[in-house]
């Protein structure tokens, strides 16, 4: 079982439920973060989220890419 935090399908967290606890995987700085507790992981994402609201680098470099040729195209009058 596991849970993902990101905006448009992006899992900047991934949270799973282990043997011994909860791991938190932070994609965005490729580190794994383990608790034995709810407590102890709620306390981390009250801190932590927040780093990781917004759209990734990805997906912002491609939103851009998809914007301007967007641009592009109005301005030559194409559909």
């Amino acid at each position: 079982m596991g849970w993902c935090f990101g905006l448009a399908g992006a899992s900047r967290l991934v949270v799973m439920a282990t043997p011994t606890g909860f791991c938190i995987y932070d994609t965005d700085n490729e580190v794994e973060h383990r608790f034995t507790d709810l407590l102890a992981l709620v306390t981390w994402l009250d801190v932590h989220e927040h780093e990781h609201a917004g759209f990734t680098t990805v997906q912002n470099w491609l939103l851009d890419d998809l914007l301007r040729h967007g641009l592009e195209r109005w301005s030559r009058g194409e559909r």
